[in-house]
């Protein structure tokens, strides 16, 4: 891996990989201080009371809590599935996304045509190490942390093709050029394939369900939303879009968080809290002026509205 200096922090030479201590030092520094740069960005951003304010990290303890991902930690090395099924899940995943032509090639990249390099580094660090969360991290959703490992699949997919074309260039009349295109002609039927899986043009079911809830809702009504797909329908109409800003939004599951707590307080300064147990049953019960909503989705609408 190269510093500014072109340097690279472990070589390999006759001896194996040797390590560049000093080199590698500089480069933790320029990743810590850009890092730093990212979250810093948090509080600054907080400060401004935005209706959805993640942690609240304006304190010191709001800020460790989120970018530690404190919520999420106990999800890690919890109770999961066979770690066997996961990675088959992982591998047909990997299937789908490059087809049988495409696996081959990702193979023939990274171990007929391997050279120390530092792409190869980078690639096969990122590849193991995202492939390795992805498995031990123990939700329904861990798939997503497998987008880096597929990325980098696709750079050897590349290097792949690109030592094919090179081998039969000096043996076949315009070989190079006909394996390019019959592989990016294969690409093309791939992604016609999968485009009906990822195109979401014509679905309207957030559209339609935000829509109905605003459209049944009675004025000034206090709106519990319940999961994500609620809560996020129901701010993007409110938040976004601005529409209904008499009804008030709240979301369940975030409130025994205290940092909910004082985003509440700000966003709807003329609701009143609970100081103690702030429960859906004891915010109805600090505000018996409004009306009440329950709403969630769950494959389909759940509203349920009474005066």
């Amino acid at each position: 891996m190269l510093d500014s200096n072109h340097r690279m922090y472990f070589r390999f030479g006759s001896s194996g990989w040797q390590l560049d201590g000093r080199s590698l030092l500089r480069q933790l520094a320029w990743m810590v201080g850009t890092a730093f740069l990212v979250y810093a960005t948090l509080p600054l951003r907080a400060l401004s009371l935005p209706p959805v304010n993640w942690g609240n990290p304006v304190t010191l303890n709001g800020f460790s809590w989120l970018v530690s991902g404190r919520l999420y930690q106990g999800e890690f090395l919890s109770t999961l599935p066979p770690i066997g099924l996961r990675i088959q899940a992982g591998v047909s995943s990997l299937l789908a996304q490059f087809g049988l032509v495409g696996l081959v090639l990702g193979w023939v990249g990274l171990i007929v045509f391997f050279h120390p390099s530092l792409l190869m580094c980078n690639t096969i660090w990122t590849a193991l190490a995202s492939t390795a969360f992805a498995i031990v991290y123990g939700t329904l959703d861990s798939y997503v942390y497998l987008i880096p490992a597929f990325l980098c699949f696709a750079i050897w997919i590349g290097i792949g093709l690109d030592g094919l074309m090179k081998a039969v260039a000096g043996r076949m009349k315009f070989g190079r050029l006909t394996l390019g295109l019959v592989f990016m002609a294969y690409l093309a039927l791939l992604a016609m394939n999968a485009w009906p899986q990822v195109n979401a043009s014509q679905d309207h079911r957030a559209e339609q369900f935000g829509e109905d809830v605003l459209a049944q809702a009675p004025e000034h009504a206090i709106v519990f939303a319940q999961g994500d797909q609620a809560v996020f329908a129901m701010w993007y109409f409110q938040y976004a879009l601005r529409e209904r800003p008499d009804l008030v939004v709240i979301a369940s599951d975030l409130l025994p968080f205290d940092w909910y707590f004082s985003t509440l307080h700000s966003t709807y300064p003329d609701l009143h809290m609970p100081v103690l147990l702030p429960w859906p049953e004891s915010v109805i019960a600090d505000n018996p002026q409004r009306p009440i909503c329950y709403v969630g989705y769950n494959g389909q609408e759940e509203i349920q509205c009474t005066p």
